[in-house]
């Protein structure tokens, strides 16, 4: 099984607010073929260190977008305006391709991150643990967070396989999927 490390750095300031599908408090979806049954959303004050839970290849950096969907909403932006388009969902992001070594091809999306802080360009290499990015609210985020979840496959915006279950490696645990109300410590520095 892949061994994924809590995607920030060991920082009190992450939380998680919406956890796995089956997460009694606050889950994704309501059932396991739900678009985001298996995602996390770890609420942080904008700029926080963004790491790479696991290695591989960066396949795709969104990093000029500067909005905020629901905003727009409440500010009465016309419905037809490009910024609403659903593309615009994940606001800036990172996706990562797990395909080094011990490589299933499964990618990781790193979402909602502040425009401009992305430092990992496409074709890239990254290990486990390098710094990606900043924390955000770009894009229909109701606020600042990481949106993160590993799909079975992406092969485009329209072809984006299944999210699949991880589990996480922290300073306390070898290998959990956390519910909302744990204690994140992350043992990225």
């Amino acid at each position: 099984m892949a061994q994924y490390r809590l995607p920030f750095d060991n920082d009190s300031q992450w939380t998680l607010a919406n956890a796995n599908w089956d997460d009694p408090t606050s889950g994704h979806g309501d059932a396991p073929m739900s678009g985001q049954a298996y995602a996390f959303d770890f609420p942080h004050p904008k700029g926080g260190d963004v790491r790479a839970a696991r290695g591989g290849h960066v396949i795709l950096v969104v990093n000029d977008i500067d909005f905020n969907v629901p905003n727009l909403k409440k500010e009465g932006v016309p419905k037809d305006d490009p910024r609403l388009d659903p593309k615009f969902g994940g606001g800036n992001v990172v996706l990562i391709k797990h395909d080094l070594d011990d490589g299933d091809n499964t990618v990781a999306a790193y979402d909602h991150l502040t425009k401009g802080s992305v430092a990992v360009a496409v074709g890239q290499k990254v290990n486990q643990g390098d710094s990606i990015a900043k924390s955000g609210d770009t894009g229909n985020a109701y606020g600042p967070h990481l949106h993160f979840d590993v799909r079975e496959h992406w092969t485009s915006p329209t072809d984006l396989g299944p999210t699949v279950p991880v589990h996480f490696e922290d300073a306390n645990h070898k290998c959990w999927r956390p519910r909302v109300g744990d204690v994140l410590s992350s043992n990225n520095s």
